[in-house]
């Protein structure tokens, strides 16, 4: 059995401090095998975030591999200078050595894909996108894993549930979600939307949300999943309460 933790939208920089440590702590009693950072660590992608983020990742297992993909909070929002050609500078710098964008684990591939734009022809620039070097580089990651199991982890959402078919779509989802298909992904992992959700009404992949780790913001229960991956089996395990807990 493989335990996952995936864990997102941590929004340092607007956290209460004890949420923090709480989760910290149930992170380290669950004992995972490996993290899956699905993006928007920090608040406003400041160095300084980047640090505390990764401080409290470390601090619950330093020596578990980490697949990290980022959010739309982690590239410079006013800074469009940077924003346009370094979005990704302060995102790079901080990464530990650990940190990939695809994971081997026995009998399962994790694959991340960043879905993070830098701009877009509508007002909503924190809606994400797929690019075709993207896309590529995808359907590279997918010919060449080493296992026929295979979840996917991304920050946005490829599919909205029916309470946010309102938010302006990943532009070239649905390429994306062919392809997936295409390959016999089993599940995607995403947060974005500060709210859980499970959708399998679309047929595989099923697509897990997570809600915010730490952010109040989205008006619901912080949490997490834990995912146990057995031979033939993904059962997730959702974890809010733990600043009770704690």
């Amino acid at each position: 059995m493989i335990r996952l933790a995936h864990v997102t939208d941590l929004h340092l920089g607007e956290a209460d401090p004890a949420l923090v440590q709480a989760l910290a702590a149930d992170l380290r009693a669950a004992r995972p095998d490996a993290l899956l950072v699905g993006g928007d660590l920090t608040r406003a992608a400041r160095g300084v975030e980047f640090t505390a983020a990764w401080r409290l990742l470390d601090s619950v297992a330093p020596d578990i591999p980490a697949l990290a993909v980022p959010g739309n909070h982690d590239i410079p929002h006013w800074d469009l200078l940077e924003r346009f050609f370094a979005p990704r500078a302060d995102w790079q710098a901080a990464l530990p050595q650990r940190a990939c964008m695809v994971l081997e684990l026995p009998g399962l591939s994790v694959i991340g894909l960043d879905t993070v734009s830098r701009a877009h022809w509508h007002f909503d620039w924190s809606a994400g996108g797929v690019s075709a070097r993207r896309m590529r580089a995808l359907r590279e990651a997918l010919e060449t894993r080493r296992s026929r199991r295979c979840v996917v982890l991304t920050h946005h959402p490829l599919l909205h549930p029916a309470w946010a078919a309102h938010r302006r779509p990943v532009r070239h989802a649905a390429t994306a979600l062919e392809l997936l298909r295409e390959h016999g992904v089993e599940l995607i992992l995403s947060g974005h939307l500060h709210r859980a959700a499970l959708l399998r009404d679309q047929g595989r992949p099923w697509q897990l949300i997570t809600p915010s780790a730490l952010s109040a913001r989205g008006g619901s229960p912080n949490g997490w999943t834990l995912l146990e991956v057995g031979p033939d089996s993904i059962t997730p395990h959702g974890r809010t309460g733990f600043l009770e807990l704690a």
